[in-house]
């Protein structure tokens, strides 16, 4: 069975595709306009299709809610005031004891603006008298009371006693009750305590010691210490428990020094309270640097009924 050749195929196929579409159209009139009927048809067909939209345009409908007011934004904080500033004086004159006392009603961060000012200046001496204030004059805090410390632990290592001449000290008696079979023990540790009070107290005070046999308490062995002069009417006193070395006796005096010296500088109207000392600190390091120079010498006033 031969082929029929392409070129054939496809004139028979367009022949038939011709035929089929001349046999549906040929009685249109495609350039005549349509019947009136129609196009009032379409026309109505439109509209309708118009007056609803479609939904690919729908919007979901918000739903309304009640807006907060706003609100007007708030001041900013008032900044705080300055720190009063304590004027230096003349750093020529010989510095007094009471520096700075008559400006008891500034802020310790005065006091403390002031110190820091000498001590990088290496005015120390005054520096040293500036620290103190923040500690006997002013309401310090906890921080601002350590502060001041550090200031005062740093420069009275480097200076010397505020009196070196013993004939200007006040002099101070340390007597110490102890029991019998600690009286030796005990005069060793009270005159090494009254040279360390020579010393922790600037050389405002010159200590001698007494010892005496205190009453016999077996059962619980006491040590009664006591600081007067010969004008003293109502002496400071501390009982305590005895220890049994020098050592411990000695450490023990100079504690019972801080409270008994702390407990009267209390009643006076003129100087702050005396901080108390921390947990562990030595009794020396609390005398030398809680107890200030001005401190020392009000103390020695008023063993003395000034």
């Amino acid at each position: 069975m031969s082929r029929v050749p392409p070129p054939i195929v496809i004139a028979l196929c367009l022949l038939v595709v011709g035929i089929v579409w001349w046999q549906g159209t040929k009685d249109y009139d495609f350039l005549a306009p349509p019947p009136d009927e129609e196009i009032a048809f379409a026309r109505m067909r439109a509209a309708g299709e118009l007056a609803t939209p479609s939904d690919l345009f729908a919007v979901e409908p918000v739903e309304e809610t009640e807006e907060e007011p706003i609100k007007p934004p708030e001041p900013p904080p008032e900044p705080p005031p300055p720190t009063p500033v304590i004027a230096v004086g003349d750093l020529e004159a010989e510095p007094e004891l009471d520096a700075w006392i008559e400006h008891a009603d500034k802020p310790a961060a005065s006091f403390i603006n002031l110190a820091s000012s000498l001590e990088a200046e290496t005015h120390f001496t005054q520096a040293l008298l500036a620290w103190e204030r923040v500690l006997d004059q002013s309401s310090a805090s906890d921080e601002e009371q350590q502060t001041a410390l550090n200031g005062v632990r740093r420069l009275r290592a480097t200076l010397p006693p505020w009196i070196e001449d013993p004939a200007q000290a006040t002099e101070v008696t340390l007597l110490v009750d102890a029991p019998k079979d600690r009286v030796k023990l005990s005069m060793r540790a009270a005159n090494n305590a009254a040279d360390t009070l020579e010393e922790l107290s600037s050389g405002l005070l010159k200590v001698s010691a007494i010892i005496r046999v205190g009453k016999p308490t077996p059962a619980s062995p006491k040590l009664r210490v006591v600081l007067k002069t010969q004008d003293t009417e109502d002496p400071p006193e501390v009982i305590v428990p005895a220890p049994k070395t020098s050592d411990e006796i000695e450490a023990e005096i100079l504690r019972s020094i801080f409270k008994l010296v702390g407990s009267r500088l209390a009643l006076r109207d003129d100087l702050r309270p005396v901080s108390a000392p921390d947990p562990g600190e030595k009794p020396a390091d609390s005398l030398r640097h809680r107890i200030t120079r001005l401190a020392w010498k009000r103390f020695a006033e008023s063993l003395a009924g000034a």
